[in-house]
């Protein structure tokens, strides 16, 4: 399975990023790999996480309060958002493609 991901949830990562290696050296890291689990869960079994409308799940972080945001195209996930579960709720909607 094919995975893209949008610029702005890569810069939405950088900063989660950022933020952790800077409160803690190899946070940053730990925040690395809770990500690339949840989207490698998610390439195992893209419709197992929770719907949020028609084609947008979402998965789940469990160390880290960030939710990975995708759509799922045919054979490729499409990763909108990676989303603080406490900041702006569903501000992310206007990248649905």
């Amino acid at each position: 399975m094919k995975i893209e991901v949008l610029e702005v949830a890569r810069q939405e990562f950088d900063e989660a990023y950022v933020y952790y290696e800077t409160q803690q050296a190899g946070l940053g890291e730990g925040f690395r790999e809770s990500v690339k689990e949840q989207v490698q869960k998610i390439v195992a079994h893209p419709n197992a996480w929770m719907l949020l409308r028609a084609g947008i799940r979402k998965c789940r972080g469990s160390r880290f309060p960030y939710d990975v945001i995708y759509q799922k195209n045919g054979d490729s996930i499409l990763v909108l958002a990676l989303a603080h579960r406490k900041r702006r709720p569903l501000y992310w909607q206007d990248r649905i493609q």
